[in-house]
């Protein structure tokens, strides 16, 4: 289970991630207070890439 499971959106958002960008945040162990910075910190990750959601 993840921190997003009262979000829907946020996580389907999560979901949608590479395996290794959301195990990335996973191990990280931050909390995100929106999905805006779940968002930027998935780019972050992917170096800037943002995957095709929605």
């Amino acid at each position: 289970m993840n921190q997003f499971c009262n979000d829907s959106a946020t996580e389907r958002y999560f979901q949608s991630l590479p395996m290794s960008v959301q195990e990335s945040i996973k191990q990280c162990g931050l909390t995100f207070r929106s999905e805006a910075d779940l968002r930027a910190c998935a780019q972050q990750l992917m170096g800037g890439q943002s995957p095709s959601v929605q």
